[in-house]
């Protein structure tokens, strides 16, 4: 389920900060970052170490017969990203993003093949640090991931990889999840899955819903910044989608880019003319 990372394919890896709909449409899709390619990048790139960051893995819930499921999809199942500005949204506004029945299907596929990881929520064995909480969390013991009973040890694995792992995982609880799903087993939730700084154990959280929080970002590659249109000597430069068309920008823009057709210049001077009369005011 694990690919090397991003960085030996493609391009250079940047950090980029802001709410996930705004540092998501910077990134060139298909580069945003795994768990656990971020964690072998803080190897080698200390600058990313204690960043907060979206990841590319895909967490999605579901209610099956009296159980209640993760599945824990690659980035090229990551629903959230595909939809990213009806996802953010519903996130914000309601706690858990709703995927397409198509979606949904899909990743069910992908379990079923062997390439994502599907695990019976009870099994994990959460513990909630607060009674009203959706979530509970897991301990892990980085040097000694024998503790971890079979289900928790192979989340933990497809989180981390060959890193060493962080000290604590976040999932929604199963009681959440039925109770969300109650009479909509066709359906399913998802949330935005994130990693926390290093310095603060490295934990994983497959929980996020707080999609619009600045301080958070994405690690991928940067898209490249539009080029802008070669001037030929002579011509006047094309006016850019951004220019402000009031009396000042026009004037700008024609003290830079003087027209130097004399027929162009009285047509404009006469348009000019007529609008400027028929706003004046009438006696």
């Amino acid at each position: 389920m694990q690919s090397a990372p991003l960085e030996a394919r493609v391009g250079n890896i940047e950090y980029i900060p802001g709410p996930l709909l705004s540092a998501h449409s910077r990134i060139v899709p298909g580069t945003e970052q795994h768990a656990h390619e971020i964690m072998a990048l803080r190897e080698s790139k200390p600058e990313f170490k204690n960043k907060w960051v979206w990841t590319a893995d895909f967490s999605m819930y579901k209610k099956e017969g009296e159980d209640a499921f993760l599945y824990f999809a690659p980035r090229g199942h990551n629903l959230i990203f595909r939809d990213i500005e009806n996802a953010t949204n519903q996130l914000i506004r309601a706690g858990n993003y709703i995927p397409s029945k198509k979606g949904i299907d899909e990743v069910v596929a992908s379990a079923a093949a062997g390439k994502t990881l599907k695990i019976r929520i009870s099994d994990l064995q959460l513990v909630k640090d607060n009674p009203s909480d959706a979530y509970g969390h897991f301990d892990v013991d980085p040097n000694n991931l024998d503790a971890l009973n079979p289900d928790q040890r192979s989340f933990v694995e497809a989180i981390y990889g060959d890193s060493k792992p962080g000290n604590r995982v976040y999932v929604l609880t199963s009681d959440y999840v039925k109770n969300e799903l109650r009479g909509k087993e066709d359906s399913a939730i998802a949330r935005a899955s994130w990693l926390y700084r290093a310095d603060f154990g490295s934990r994983f959280y497959a929980s996020g819903r707080d999609v619009d929080f600045a301080y958070f970002g994405l690690l991928g590659v940067l898209k490249e910044a539009p080029k802008a249109p070669q001037k030929i000597e002579g011509t006047a430069a094309p006016i850019s989608s951004n220019a402000q068309y009031t009396p000042e920008g026009i004037l700008n823009y024609l003290a830079t880019n003087p027209i130097r057709d004399e027929k162009l210049a009285a047509a404009l001077l006469n348009h000019a003319n007529i609008f400027y009369q028929s706003k004046a005011p009438k006696a």
